[in-house]
């Protein structure tokens, strides 16, 4: 199913494919401030997601993304870096079922020559 996310993603693609100077282009999937009901059916009430659901959308977004430009050629010249503005916190959930801001968070990069 199209997402968003995904379409963003292809879009991103797209435009380093077209080799026109591009340096820099950021996607975002918003939505995982998570304080109640993170594993629940309400998840984040704002955006009707939980965890497993912009999991899901983020996985089979980025992942799109990683094939195309590997099938385009572009992986080995392109980094791709995932990121936040924050954790969450680890351990027991909070009283309302959530997770609350960390200041130590997951990074990831892949693509442009990362080993």
């Amino acid at each position: 199913a199209s997402t968003g996310f995904g379409d963003a993603c292809l879009v991103a693609k797209q435009v380093l494919e077209a080799k026109q100077g591009t340096r820099f282009v950021q996607v975002t999937l918003g939505g995982w401030d998570m304080h109640g009901d993170i594993y629940g059916a309400n998840g984040n009430i704002a955006v009707g997601n939980n965890i497993f659901t912009l999991g899901r959308t983020f996985d089979a977004g980025l992942s799109g993304l990683i094939a195309d430009l590997k099938a385009g050629g572009l992986f080995e010249k392109t980094l791709v870096v995932v990121a936040g503005e924050f954790g969450r916190t680890v351990g027991a959930l909070s009283a309302q079922r959530g997770r609350d801001h960390f200041m130590q968070q997951f990074a990831l990069m892949a693509g442009g020559g990362i080993k």
